[in-house]
C-alpha cells in the first residue's frame, strides 16, 4: 500500500474558490473576470494562485471596511457600488 502524501495546493480552480468563499460558481466566475483579480490562464482553465487570492481577499476586506467607516451617505464607494 502506497503512503498517502498530502499535497499543498498552489492554486484553486474557480469552483474551488467559490467553495472557499461560500459563493456561487457564477459569482466566482464574475469575480475571476475582474481585471484586478489574480489569475492564471492555462489553456481554457482559470487557476487562482492561493497566496495572491488570500492577499486579494484581505485587501478587499480592508478596503470595504474603510469604505464603511468613512461612508457619509449610506453608499460604500464613490459610485455607490461595493
Amino acid at each position: 500500500m502506497k503512503p498517502v502524501v498530502e499535497v499543498h495546493r498552489l492554486t484553486y480552480s474557480v469552483p474551488q474558490m467559490a467553495q472557499a468563499l461560500g459563493i456561487s460558481k457564477s459569482m466566482a466566475y464574475q469575480l475571476a473576470g475582474r481585471a484586478d483579480f489574480p489569475k492564471i490562464k492555462v489553456g481554457n482553465r482559470i487557476l487562482i494562485p492561493v497566496a495572491e487570492f488570500e492577499s486579494f481577499i484581505h485587501d478587499e476586506a480592508t478596503r470595504t471596511a474603510n469604505a464603511w467607516a468613512n461612508m457619509d451617505d449610506g453608499r460604500v464607494g464613490d459610485d455607490g457600488k461595493w
